[in-house]
């Protein structure tokens, strides 16, 4: 019984002194990783802006293969919430409090507990593309909060510095394959002035910025003013060599051209369109319309254009060349 009395009394020893030791432990746990991309911190920032592109990235998700993660509501930009269920990681929900974009994020862990979680990301331009700023902080930790943070320390700042890291090698091998949500749209009739061409592949761009300048002599001589960007329409390979292509202007009312040029009318309709963002030759987006539209089990319509937001000339940035391409279906 004596014998029994003093393990009790070891243990009560231990855990008394476990307990005022642990009251002397910091509270709270910081981690700030800070890594350049060679990519603009606008594609950096959309992965951590959009919970459904962590999977991609996450330390998180890399720590936890079978993390299982639900959205109800949104799940980007301020308001953006994502939860997570996971045996190792613990239950948590998160939330996007502050996003400006390109420059900050501010995230909010709640593991259900009284500590107070919050990662903060600021994004800054640089000569080659841009730095990441990545600080998670932890503060009014529990007693088994302290003592885990105390073991498993370098640990987690580990992942955290490698979720960085991934984060932004993932924003590297983005910049020039970026392609947005694909979306079915209602399209009004409009005009057009084309011209069409051609040409090899390896001379398209060349050919392509060739007739832009010919329609922009045409406009200025005639003083026309268009009603939106150019365009580029694919007609596809011909002669199984040479890509047949219009570039042009909208226009709401017909009018005369030259015989080089010529006026169509886009009828009114349905369009799958995407976004690709980067080089001038957007592949991935054309095959993930056809996919698209595959899956859809849609009719295609017309022809495709591609209307260039940007100008090379001004915006020297390739990897913020927005494309919007259109495709017309039934």
């Amino acid at each position: 019984m004596k014998f029994l009395l003093k393990i009790l009394f070891v243990v009560l020893f231990f855990v008394i002194a476990l307990v005022i030791a642990g009251l002397f432990l910091p509270d709270s746990f910081k981690s700030v990783s800070i890594m350049e991309a060679d990519a603009n911190r606008a594609i950096v920032f959309d992965e951590v802006n959009n919970f459904r592109k962590w999977k991609e990235w996450s330390p998180w998700h890399k720590a936890d293969s079978v993390l299982e993660e639900s959205f109800k509501g949104a799940y980007a930009g301020k308001g953006g919430s994502m939860e997570w269920t996971s045996t190792i990681l613990g239950n948590c929900i998160l939330t996007i409090t502050h996003s400006v974009y390109p420059e900050s994020i501010a995230i909010d862990f709640d593991y259900k507990t009284d500590s107070k979680t919050v990662a903060l990301c600021y994004f800054e331009p640089t000569p080659s593309g841009s730095k990441v700023n990545f600080t998670y902080n932890a503060t009014n930790l529990s007693l088994w909060e302290r003592y885990y943070v105390l073991f498993y320390k370098d640990e987690i700042d580990q992942m955290l510095k490698d979720g960085v890291k991934s984060l932004c090698n993932r924003g590297e091998q983005l910049k020039h394959s970026r392609i947005g949500d694909i979306a079915l749209t209602e399209i009004e009739g409009w005009g057009a002035i084309i011209k069409i061409d051609s040409v090899t592949p390896e001379k398209y761009k060349e050919s392509l910025e060739s007739n832009l300048t010919y329609l922009d002599r045409f406009l200025e001589r005639r003083e026309l003013k268009s009603n939106g960007e150019s365009f580029v329409m694919k007609f596809g390979i011909v002669n199984d060599s040479l890509l047949k292509y219009a570039a042009g202007y909208p226009f709401s009312e017909r009018t005369w051209v030259w015989k080089t040029l010529e006026f169509i009318e886009i009828p009114s309709g349905r369009a799958a369109t995407v976004s690709h963002y980067g080089d001038l030759y957007p592949q991935k987006a054309y095959d993930a319309l056809m996919s698209y539209i595959n899956d859809e089990k849609l009719e295609i319509a017309g022809v495709p254009w591609e209307i260039k937001l940007f100008n090379p000339a001004v915006d020297t940035n390739s990897t913020l060349w927005e494309t919007k391409i259109y495709y017309p279906v039934k």
